[in-house]
Parts: structure tokens; C-alpha cells; sequence
């Protein structure tokens, strides 16, 4: 009963621990199978390089300031991002991160790292990657910078003597325009041909050709191409200003040039000469004015377009020019009389007798004596001189 009972527990002890074993074995194929990936991926992972830091910096060139870190109001300035890795590698992470400008209103900042400055002040650009900040870089926005210059007109013919007003417009970087006729430098490129003032005012001096520019904080305007020509003639002087004449006389008038250059001469035979009431006055082509009529009439004269004062005209009745009297020599005995005829000569050339009209005289009267009418007596024997006068 014993040896049975010690084998039966003999055996019992064999197969308790050979089933364990078999178990455990089972176990243990099981657990290897089963985490045989996950210690592949636990591999991996110790493989895998991993970020650790982000430096971010400025790209150069780009800005619109003085600085890679200051930048002009509406300016750009662009920054990159690096990643540091685990490994010991290294990237250009610039797209990847997430970007962001601590004051905004100073200056915003996109998804790829391109800021553009908003207002005037000072603000931190940083990147964030998968928990990891980047440093930190100050960035400063200015007042906006002036980025070109425009000036008008941009084509000018002027004549020598002549001026011309030139205007400045200034683009900044934040789009705005402002006037600055005022603020820049103004230059002529060949100054014996056009010099300009402090102000834009353009003169040409001579006959030619030049181009002016403006300057401002080292930025150069458009050229404004000038061609000076001829000086210009601008006024036309006719004289005398005021006439009066009498039908059938005549009158020369003269005609003065004044030039743009401030230079003068005379333009006479060369102007066109205009009477407005030909009735009145004709004009000939070298100014000599003759009365037709009695009235009024003005006086012009034209050249390239410039039309010269008026000349006041005003044509009389026409004037006694002279006087005829007949018979131009008498001898008679005294005590007897002679009748005397005065003809009237006048300036639109006709003529008509005066003999009534007249004042007559004898040099003499002690030899002889003349009437109102005319009629000479002898009172004595000699020689007298008999006239007639008239309006002078």
C-alpha cells in the first residue's frame, strides 16, 4: 500500500513538472510571438531621429531696411527655420512649423516665414514644431520707405527763356504717395542748356537738349527729357499807341518783338497788319496806315499767333493842305481893284474854293487894301503882297 501510494505521488511529481514545463514553454513561445514586432518596433524607434531644437534666422537680402531685422513700414522680410534632429541632422523646416509674430499689428508673419510690417514698433518672430519653440529674433518696423519717384511732366518743349514747373511724387512701401516738389534735389544733366531751382522751376537757357532728375534719400526719379528750342516770341508792341488823321493822310506805324529770351527787335515788315474798319483805314503790308473815311477804326498786327496792342485810330474830315490864289501877279493903276480867288487843296486830295472862307491880307495897305470878299483897290502907287489864310 505504501510503495503503491509513493509511486503513485512519484509519478504525480514527474508529470506536475513536466506539464509546467510544457506550459511554460507554451508561455514563453506565446509571449515571443507575440511581442516579436513590437521589439522590431522598439528597434525602429531607437532608430528613428527625433527634433529637438528649432533656430530660426533672417534671410538676407529680402528686407526692405536698414538691417535683416528692421524693416520698413509695408516692407517684407523673410526667415527661415532649421531643425536640429536627434541624429545629429539638420533641415530646413520653414514650411513645417507654425509661425507667429507676437504683436501682429506691428507686423504679421506667414505660413512659409515672410513677415511684412504693419505699423511703426517692435515686435518677436518665433516657430513652433511638435511642441518645440524656436528662439526668439526682435524685429523692428520703421517709418515706410520711400521706394520710387515719379516726375511730370515727363516730355517738355520749351522755348529758350521759358519756364516750366516740374512736380515730385513720392511712392513709399506701405503704398502711400505723398508730393515732394519740395523736399528733393532737383537736377539738370547739361545745366547751359536748362538750369532748375530749389523748387522744380525749370528755365532753358540755351538751344539743346537735357533731361532732369530728382533725388531723395538715395532714391533717383524718372528722367523728364527737355528740348529747348528757339526763344519764343510773346508780345507784339505796335506805336504810335494813339492816332488821329485826317481823310486822305497817312500814318506809319512800327512793330516791336519781345522774345522770350527777354530779347527784342523790330518786327515792321514782318508782322501781318490788320485795320478793323477798312471804310475807315486801310494798312499796308509795311504799316502804313491811310484815312478813307471819318471814324474810328483799330489798329493790330499779327505774327505766329501773338496779336499786338491796339492802335487807336481816328480819321478827321479831311485837312486843308493849301492854298491857291489867282491871279498870282496884278498891275493896275491906282484907284482901281482886282478880284482875288482862293482854291482850297485838302489831304483826301480834293479841293474846292475858299475865297469867302478866308482871311485875306495885304502887306501893304498903304498901297493896297483887300475886302473880306476878296476885292484889292489901289491906294497908292508901289508893291504889295496879297495871301490868304485859312485853319493855318
Amino acid at each position: 500500500m505504501n510503495k503503491i501510494n509513493y509511486n503513485y505521488i512519484f509519478n504525480f511529481e514527474i508529470n506536475y513538472y513536466f506539464f509546467r514545463s510544457l506550459v511554460l514553454s507554451v508561455i514563453l513561445i506565446f509571449l515571443y510571438g507575440c511581442n516579436s514586432e513590437e521589439a522590431f518596433n522598439d528597434n525602429i524607434i531607437e532608430n528613428r531621429k527625433e527634433l529637438v531644437n528649432i533656430q530660426i534666422l533672417p534671410v538676407k537680402n529680402i528686407t526692405l531696411g536698414v538691417s535683416d531685422l528692421k524693416i520698413a513700414k509695408g516692407g517684407y522680410q523673410a526667415f527661415v527655420a532649421i531643425g536640429f534632429y536627434s541624429d545629429d541632422s539638420s533641415e530646413n523646416i520653414s514650411d513645417e512649423v507654425f509661425w507667429s509674430s507676437t504683436f501682429s499689428e506691428i507686423a504679421t508673419i506667414t505660413e512659409i516665414g515672410i513677415a511684412k510690417g504693419l505699423d511703426v514698433g517692435i515686435t518677436s518672430i518665433k516657430a513652433i514644431k511638435d511642441g518645440i519653440i524656436s528662439n526668439e529674433l526682435s524685429l523692428t518696423v520703421t517709418a515706410a520707405a520711400l521706394e520710387s519717384i515719379q516726375i511730370t511732366p515727363a516730355v517738355v518743349s520749351l522755348a529758350k527763356g521759358n519756364s516750366q514747373q516740374y512736380t515730385a511724387m513720392g511712392f513709399y512701401s506701405d503704398e502711400s504717395s505723398r508730393e515732394l516738389t519740395q523736399e528733393v534735389s532737383w537736377r539738370s544733366r547739361d545745366t547751359s542748356i536748362a538750369t532748375i531751382s530749389e523748387a522744380g522751376l525749370v528755365v532753358g537757357v540755351s538751344v539743346g537738349n537735357s533731361t532732369i532728375t530728382a533725388v531723395k534719400d538715395g532714391v533717383v526719379s524718372n528722367d523728364g527729357r527737355l528740348t529747348v528750342t528757339a526763344a519764343a516770341l510773346e508780345s507784339i508792341q505796335i506805336t504810335p499807341a494813339v492816332v488821329s488823321l485826317a481823310k486822305g493822310n497817312s500814318q506809319q506805324y512800327t512793330a516791336m518783338g519781345f522774345y522770350s529770351d527777354e530779347t527784342s527787335r523790330e518786327l515792321t515788315q514782318e508782322v501781318s497788319w490788320r485795320s478793323r474798319d477798312t471804310s475807315i483805314a486801310t494798312i499796308s503790308e509795311a504799316g502804313l496806315v491811310v484815312g478813307v473815311g471819318v471814324g474810328n477804326s483799330t489798329i493790330t498786327a499779327v505774327k505766329d499767333g501773338v496779336m499786338s496792342n491796339d492802335g487807336r485810330l481816328t480819321v478827321t474830315t479831311a485837312a486843308l493842305e493849301s492854298i491857291q490864289i489867282t491871279p498870282a501877279v496884278v498891275s493896275f493903276a491906282k484907284g482901281n481893284s482886282q478880284q482875288y480867288t482862293a482854291m482850297g487843296f485838302y489831304s483826301d486830295e480834293s479841293s474846292r474854293e475858299l475865297t469867302q472862307e478866308v482871311s485875306w491880307r495885304s502887306r501893304d495897305t498903304s498901297i493896297a487894301t483887300i475886302s473880306e470878299a476878296g476885292l484889292v483897290v489901289g491906294v497908292g502907287v508901289g508893291n504889295s503882297t496879297i495871301t490868304a489864310v485859312k485853319d493855318g
